[in-house]
Protein backbone atom coordinates (compact mmCIF):
# COMPACT_ATOMS: atom_id res chain seq x y z
CA UNK A 1 0.00 0.00 0.00
CA UNK A 2 2.68 2.32 0.82
CA UNK A 3 4.70 1.94 -2.02
CA UNK A 4 1.49 2.20 -4.61
CA UNK A 5 1.21 5.77 -2.72
CA UNK A 6 4.36 6.88 -3.99
CA UNK A 7 4.89 4.88 -6.68
CA UNK A 8 4.41 8.43 -9.19
CA UNK A 9 6.85 9.76 -7.70
CA UNK A 10 9.41 6.74 -7.99
CA UNK A 11 8.37 6.80 -11.70
CA UNK A 12 8.72 10.35 -12.58
CA UNK A 13 12.12 10.34 -11.02
CA UNK A 14 13.17 7.44 -12.64
CA UNK A 15 12.43 8.90 -15.91
CA UNK A 16 14.03 12.03 -15.08
CA UNK A 17 17.20 10.50 -14.03
CA UNK A 18 16.93 9.02 -17.29
CA UNK A 19 16.72 11.71 -19.25
CA UNK A 20 20.31 12.92 -18.28
CA UNK A 21 22.42 9.47 -18.58
CA UNK A 22 25.18 9.92 -20.54
CA UNK A 23 23.48 9.58 -23.88
CA UNK A 24 20.97 11.64 -23.90
CA UNK A 25 21.01 14.32 -26.68
CA UNK A 26 23.76 12.98 -27.85
CA UNK A 27 25.61 15.85 -25.72
CA UNK A 28 28.34 13.64 -24.03
CA UNK A 29 30.69 16.30 -23.50
CA UNK A 30 28.39 18.98 -21.85
CA UNK A 31 28.33 19.62 -18.25
CA UNK A 32 24.63 19.00 -16.70
CA UNK A 33 23.57 22.31 -14.78
CA UNK A 34 23.14 21.85 -10.86
CA UNK A 35 20.97 24.64 -9.37
CA UNK A 36 20.26 24.55 -5.32
CA UNK A 37 17.72 27.02 -3.81
CA UNK A 38 15.80 28.16 -1.01
CA UNK A 39 12.15 27.70 -2.17
CA UNK A 40 9.08 29.47 0.16
CA UNK A 41 5.55 28.41 -0.77
CA UNK A 42 3.15 30.60 -0.54
CA UNK A 43 5.73 32.98 0.59
CA UNK A 44 6.06 32.05 3.83
CA UNK A 45 6.29 28.13 4.19
CA UNK A 46 10.10 27.15 4.04
CA UNK A 47 11.27 24.87 1.57
CA UNK A 48 14.61 23.37 -0.66
CA UNK A 49 14.70 22.50 -4.17
CA UNK A 50 17.24 21.33 -6.34
CA UNK A 51 17.67 20.55 -9.89
CA UNK A 52 19.44 19.11 -12.93
CA UNK A 53 19.54 20.06 -16.25
CA UNK A 54 21.36 19.42 -20.11
CA UNK A 55 21.84 21.86 -22.51
CA UNK A 56 19.30 21.38 -25.47
CA UNK A 57 19.65 24.05 -27.76
CA UNK A 58 21.93 27.29 -27.16
CA UNK A 59 23.27 30.51 -29.87
CA UNK A 60 24.28 33.13 -30.16
CA UNK A 61 22.93 36.69 -31.66
CA UNK A 62 23.57 40.31 -32.17
CA UNK A 63 21.52 43.36 -31.73
CA UNK A 64 21.05 46.90 -34.32
CA UNK A 65 23.66 48.09 -31.52
CA UNK A 66 26.00 45.67 -32.54
CA UNK A 67 25.61 43.80 -28.86
CA UNK A 68 25.93 40.11 -28.22
CA UNK A 69 23.48 38.34 -26.89
CA UNK A 70 23.31 34.52 -25.57
CA UNK A 71 21.00 32.17 -25.61
CA UNK A 72 20.21 28.84 -24.01
CA UNK A 73 17.91 26.27 -23.38
CA UNK A 74 17.84 23.81 -21.29
CA UNK A 75 15.69 20.24 -20.68
CA UNK A 76 15.40 20.55 -16.60
CA UNK A 77 14.16 17.81 -13.78
CA UNK A 78 13.40 19.64 -10.28
CA UNK A 79 13.05 17.81 -7.39
CA UNK A 80 11.59 20.00 -3.70
CA UNK A 81 9.58 19.70 -1.07
CA UNK A 82 8.58 22.67 1.52
CA UNK A 83 6.82 22.75 5.39
CA UNK A 84 3.79 24.67 5.81
CA UNK A 85 3.86 23.61 9.79
CA UNK A 86 0.44 24.03 10.47
CA UNK A 87 -1.22 21.72 7.78
CA UNK A 88 1.19 19.76 5.50
CA UNK A 89 3.75 18.89 4.11
CA UNK A 90 4.56 19.13 0.20
CA UNK A 91 6.87 17.18 -2.12
CA UNK A 92 7.04 17.40 -5.79
CA UNK A 93 9.34 16.63 -8.85
CA UNK A 94 8.89 17.97 -12.45
CA UNK A 95 10.28 17.75 -15.73
CA UNK A 96 10.42 20.95 -18.60
CA UNK A 97 12.15 23.66 -20.56
CA UNK A 98 14.03 26.53 -18.73
CA UNK A 99 15.40 29.06 -21.55
CA UNK A 100 17.86 32.01 -20.44
CA UNK A 101 18.91 34.84 -22.11
CA UNK A 102 22.52 36.23 -20.82
CA UNK A 103 23.40 40.08 -21.98
CA UNK A 104 26.86 41.35 -21.97
CA UNK A 105 27.34 42.28 -18.06
CA UNK A 106 26.59 38.34 -17.20
CA UNK A 107 23.14 39.15 -16.12
CA UNK A 108 20.36 37.01 -17.56
CA UNK A 109 16.74 36.22 -17.31
CA UNK A 110 14.58 33.27 -17.31
CA UNK A 111 11.79 31.60 -18.08
CA UNK A 112 10.61 28.00 -16.82
CA UNK A 113 7.53 25.90 -18.27
CA UNK A 114 7.48 22.27 -17.07
CA UNK A 115 4.51 20.76 -17.89
CA UNK A 116 4.82 17.10 -16.58
CA UNK A 117 5.02 17.53 -12.56
CA UNK A 118 3.75 15.21 -9.40
CA UNK A 119 3.11 16.74 -6.58
CA UNK A 120 2.18 14.84 -2.61
CA UNK A 121 0.88 16.03 -0.08
CA UNK A 122 1.72 14.19 3.54
CA UNK A 123 -0.74 15.43 6.10
CA UNK A 124 -0.14 15.29 10.04
CA UNK A 125 -1.29 12.44 11.72
CA UNK A 126 -4.51 11.42 10.74
CA UNK A 127 -7.56 8.47 11.71
CA UNK A 128 -10.15 7.35 9.89
CA UNK A 129 -13.54 5.34 10.91
CA UNK A 130 -14.18 1.92 8.87
CA UNK A 131 -17.20 0.14 7.87
CA UNK A 132 -17.72 -1.64 11.45
CA UNK A 133 -16.96 1.75 13.25
CA UNK A 134 -13.40 1.29 14.33
CA UNK A 135 -11.19 3.85 14.06
CA UNK A 136 -7.69 2.85 12.88
CA UNK A 137 -4.78 5.45 11.67
CA UNK A 138 -4.01 5.98 8.03
CA UNK A 139 -0.63 5.39 6.66
CA UNK A 140 0.88 7.87 5.07
CA UNK A 141 -2.21 10.30 4.84
CA UNK A 142 -2.22 12.96 1.61
CA UNK A 143 -2.67 12.39 -2.36
CA UNK A 144 -1.28 12.87 -5.66
CA UNK A 145 -2.02 15.84 -7.78
CA UNK A 146 -0.64 16.51 -11.67
CA UNK A 147 1.32 19.73 -11.36
CA UNK A 148 2.32 21.45 -14.25
CA UNK A 149 4.12 25.04 -13.14
CA UNK A 150 6.12 27.87 -14.54
CA UNK A 151 8.33 30.23 -13.25
CA UNK A 152 9.95 33.64 -14.39
CA UNK A 153 13.21 35.29 -13.12
CA UNK A 154 16.81 36.59 -13.18
CA UNK A 155 20.12 36.28 -12.48
CA UNK A 156 23.60 36.46 -13.04
CA UNK A 157 26.76 34.62 -13.66
CA UNK A 158 29.57 35.32 -11.58
CA UNK A 159 32.74 36.55 -13.03
CA UNK A 160 35.57 34.24 -14.25
CA UNK A 161 33.33 31.59 -13.27
CA UNK A 162 30.40 29.28 -14.99
CA UNK A 163 28.48 28.98 -11.58
CA UNK A 164 25.80 31.98 -10.64
CA UNK A 165 22.58 33.20 -8.73
CA UNK A 166 19.34 33.59 -9.19
CA UNK A 167 15.88 34.67 -7.96
CA UNK A 168 12.71 33.47 -9.71
CA UNK A 169 8.61 33.44 -9.06
CA UNK A 170 7.30 30.11 -9.60
CA UNK A 171 3.62 28.81 -9.99
CA UNK A 172 2.41 25.59 -9.41
CA UNK A 173 -1.22 24.57 -10.25
CA UNK A 174 -2.55 21.54 -8.42
CA UNK A 175 -5.06 19.67 -10.44
CA UNK A 176 -7.69 18.31 -9.49
CA UNK A 177 -8.30 19.91 -6.19
CA UNK A 178 -11.29 18.95 -5.39
CA UNK A 179 -13.06 20.14 -8.97
CA UNK A 180 -11.22 22.74 -9.08
CA UNK A 181 -7.52 24.33 -9.81
CA UNK A 182 -5.24 25.07 -6.91
CA UNK A 183 -2.54 27.56 -7.79
CA UNK A 184 0.46 27.69 -5.36
CA UNK A 185 2.64 31.08 -5.75
CA UNK A 186 6.35 30.66 -4.59
CA UNK A 187 9.95 32.08 -4.38
CA UNK A 188 12.91 30.66 -4.98
CA UNK A 189 16.55 32.39 -4.43
CA UNK A 190 19.70 29.92 -5.13
CA UNK A 191 22.92 28.81 -6.98
CA UNK A 192 23.77 27.42 -10.45
CA UNK A 193 26.45 25.26 -10.84
CA UNK A 194 28.06 25.08 -14.54
CA UNK A 195 25.72 27.59 -15.59
CA UNK A 196 27.14 28.09 -19.45
CA UNK A 197 29.28 25.70 -21.45
CA UNK A 198 33.50 27.03 -21.69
Amino acid sequence: MIIMKCLPIVAILLFVFSLFSKNTLGQNAQPLIYSFSYYGNNLWNPGLKAGAGKIWKEKESTNKKGKTRYHQTTLNGNLGFYIDPASHTGVFTDVGLIYRKFYTNDWFYSLGISPVGIYRSFLPQTYEMDTSGEINKVTLPGRFYFSPSGSLGFGKKLKNSSNGWFARANMILLLPYNTYILPLVNVEAGYCVNLRMK
